[in-house]
This record gives structure tokens, C-alpha cells and sequence, in this order.
């Protein structure tokens, strides 16, 4: 089953652009709409899939295109879409090239369909700082949120870098690409992009320590997931943060109430950990992280979002 097909098996109304009109009656026997190559008019496509390895959409058509068109091209390069153009007007252009050889074609169409869904989901940049002690917590929420999110995820430099006596820093990366299968970004270079070219819909911090609190506070850029909040920030991207820190009662409490106080950042619920022999520790509630998001994403504040303290 090809791409059209599962795309009308969806529901969906499919014109096929060529360049020769002797698959007309092939197009449109499949229940496809035919059309000629010069004659695509972008402002009435909602997905534009390309298999053609040649610039066939260029700059003309791209400025008539929606404003929510999603680009899918499957091609090999030169691709069929002028892909820099195309992101540089804010429009979602995706290269997915080699989809139909890196499988067997009979799933071909299923693949580009659920690549799509997947394109198609709420993005979040997913980013680890260094509570060390809570990285069992994180994989846990990680694994939850990747249930419903398109996840890149983020990581300061410590967490990139060292060795713990929880995790070595190998073994904590082969586990979190285990959940989300890509890449994980560790440097300023690789998150500024997320700004200015590659939106997301929700950043998460956790866990979200003392030190990078403080950096929030004052403005300091000086690692991936600083950076990607600051790029964020300027899409008026909201921001929850997991805090996990020994001393949110004491030194590091008038950071957390300052960034609450500012626009964009929300708190993941928490409760203190062990009152007794660590009064001034507070940790996130992982249950609540899924309830915080969707409120963030309607610019609210989760409640309560103190919890009183754990059973010790």
C-alpha cells in the first residue's frame, strides 16, 4: 500500500502533480485528484510529500503557501523543495530523504504516514541538569512524556561530562536514546537553532538544579539547556521546571519565586523529601509533571504547587 492509499484510507482529499498526463487515469482510478507540476498552488495544501529529486517548489510558490503547511521530502538531494528558503519564512520543512529504501515498499506508505503523525505531534525540548541523585526520576518522566511529545533532549555540561556514583555518563546516554532514538544535543551551538529556526511548543527542565535556577535568574547562557531556554523565551515558549535541590528552603528560594514570578516559567509541583534530615531539600513530584505541561501550555500555573512533605 503506497502513501495515497493510506492517505485516503485517513481521510484525506490527495492530488497527485505530475509531469506527463499519461498517468492521468491511473491517479485518478486510485481515487486521487490529477494535476500538472506547474499548476500546484500551495495555499490549498494542508501536506506536501515530495519524491522528485529536482527543485520543483521554489520561492515563488513557497510565499503562497499557509502559514501551517507541513513539508514532507522524501527525495534524495537536490530534494525537490527549496528546503533554506522555505524555514527562513517560517514554514515546517522537513527532509525525511531514503524513507521508501530503508523499508520494504509494501510499508513504505505506512512509514511516511506515521512520520508525519509523528512531525505532526507537540515538540518538546526535554532538558538534564545536574541532581545527579535524581536520574532514575528523569528516565521515568522521560519515558511519559515521550508518549505524547517529538522530544529532543538537552544536557548541561556536567551531566554530558561526568561520571557519578549513580550513572557513568555513557551508560545515562545509552538509556535516555533507548526512550527517544536521536541524537542528544550538549552544546550552545546545537540548541541556539531552537529559537530562531526550529520551534518548540514546551521545554521541560528536570531535573532542574539549584545552579541552573540562578543562571535563569541572572541571564547566564553558558551551556545547551541555558541556551535553548533563552532561545525558547523569545517564542514565548513556556518553561516548566522539575526542581530538585537541597536548599530551595534556603539560599536558592528567592531564584525559584523569582522565575515564577516572571512570564513563561511554570513549577512542577513539589514536596519536601525528608524533612528531617534535610529540611531545606525540595524535590518535583514526577506524578504531576503531565498535569504542569498542560496547563503551561495554556500559560497557567499548575495548583497547588506545594505538597507538603514526604512520609520519613
Amino acid at each position: 500500500m503506497c502513501s495515497t492509499d493510506y492517505s485516503i484510507f485517513m481521510g484525506a482529499k490527495v492530488t497527485v502533480a505530475v509531469r506527463n498526463k499519461k498517468w492521468k487515469d491511473n491517479i485518478e482510478s486510485s481515487g486521487c485528484c490529477f494535476c500538472y507540476l506547474k499548476d500546484v498552488v500551495l495555499s490549498q495544501v494542508d501536506i506536501l510529500i515530495n519524491t522528485i529529486p529536482s527543485i520543483i517548489i521554489e520561492k515563488e510558490k513557497l510565499d503562497l503557501a499557509k502559514k501551517d503547511i507541513l513539508i514532507v521530502d522524501i527525495a534524495s538531494y537536490p530534494y525537490g523543495i527549496d528546503h533554506h528558503y522555505a524555514l527562513s519564512i517560517g514554514l515546517n520543512s522537513q527532509i525525511l530523504p531514503s524513507i521508501p529504501n530503508k523499508y520494504a515498499y509494501g510499508y513504505a506508505g505506512k512509514m511516511i504516514a506515521d512520520e508525519i503523525e509523528r512531525i505532526k505531534m507537540n515538540k518538546m525540548g526535554f532538558c538534564i541538569t545536574g541532581s545527579f541523585c535524581s536520574m532514575d526520576d528523569m528516565l521515568e518522566v522521560l519515558k511519559k512524556v515521550s508518549q505524547n511529545f517529538d522530544i529532543e533532549v538537552f544536557m548541561s555540561e556536567h551531566v554530558d561530562e561526568m561520571n557519578t556514583r549513580f550513572y557513568s555518563e555513557k551508560d545515562l546516554k545509552e538509556k535516555i536514546k533507548e526512550v527517544i532514538h536521536k541524537d542528544i544535543h550538549t552544546t550552545i551551538q546545537e540548541a541556539e537553532v531552537y529559537g530562531p529556526q526550529k520551534k518548540l511548543d514546551v521545554v521541560l527542565v528536570y531535573p532542574c538544579d539549584a545552579n541552573t535556577l540562578a543562571k535563569l535568574v541572572y541571564g547566564i547562557n553558558d551551556n545547551a539547556v541555558t541556551m535553548l531556554i533563552k532561545s525558547s523565551l523569545r517564542n514565548q515558549c513556556p518553561i516548566v521546571l522539575g526542581v530538585y535541590s537541597n536548599d530551595i528552603l534556603a539560599n536558592s528560594g528567592k531564584n525559584l519565586l523569582t522565575l515564577m514570578n516572571m512570564k513563561n516559567y511554570y513549577v512542577v509541583p513539589m514536596y519536601q523529601d525528608d524533612y528531617k534530615k534535610k529540611p531545606n531539600s525540595v524535590v518535583a513530584c514526577k506524578n504531576k509533571v503531565n498535569d504542569t505541561i498542560k496547563c503551561a501550555l495554556n500559560h497557567q500555573q499548575y495548583q497547588p504547587f506545594l505538597l507538603g512533605y514526604k512520609e520519613v
